[in-house]
């Protein structure tokens, strides 16, 4: 590395001619390193979807894992290729996967409360499963009511939104009711709704 990178910012004042402790040399390589990574990181950038940095072990620059979409593979071999061409001679490239896509599927899982699904059903007098439309109109029709206590406006928002989130998925699992629903999957935005069964298979 040294000598690879001898005329680069981080470790040129090395060679200037003063003395070099082992702390100076400590942080220029650790700075050096640094670069290189953040130059990995940006050369990959274009063609990694959701990347996430993991912990570093000693002598490894970037470990990186991220989502890598079929029609961008071609991209990702020369964005590889241009992160070799940094240090050919020392950097060696380690690729895992791709592995099953369930297993890497980024999911937010929202735990069904069996009991909230029913309270607030039974708050808004409609079932678990009920359509927005049906549910939108009924937390309307609870706001309305000239007998709506002081604190009871946010609990029928809090039910009405447990309800338009949950009934969808109840609906789209073919669940005749909250209670075989164990929990709620959504993918990020701008992803494509999924449910887990009781086994925390995907359905």
């Amino acid at each position: 590395m040294l000598a690879a990178f001898r005329d680069s910012p981080e470790l040129a004042p090395l060679f200037s001619g003063a003395a070099v402790t082992p702390e100076a040399l400590r942080q220029a390589i650790t700075a050096l390193a640094d670069r290189l990574s953040a130059t990995a990181l940006r050369l990959l950038d274009p063609v990694a979807e959701d990347p996430v940095e993991q912990p570093r072990a000693p002598g490894c620059l970037l470990n990186l894992v991220f989502l890598l979409r079929p029609e961008d593979e071609p991209r990702l071999d020369a964005a590889l290729q241009a992160i070799d061409a940094l240090w050919s001679e020392g950097l060696r490239l380690r690729l895992i996967g791709p592995s099953a896509p369930i297993s890497h599927a980024l999911v937010d899982i929202d735990r069904a409360d069996v009991a909230a699904l029913a309270a607030a059903a039974d708050l808004l007098k409609v079932a678990p499963e009920a359509g927005p439309e049906a549910v939108t109109e009924a937390a309307k029709a609870a706001l309305r009511s000239p007998d709506l206590a002081a604190n009871a406006a946010e609990q029928i928002r809090a039910a009405a939104r447990l309800l338009l989130r949950a009934g969808g998925d109840i609906a789209a699992l073919g669940l005749s009711g909250a209670a075989t629903l164990p929990h709620l999957v959504h993918l990020r935005p701008g992803g494509r709704k999924s449910g887990l069964t009781s086994s925390g298979e995907a359905a």
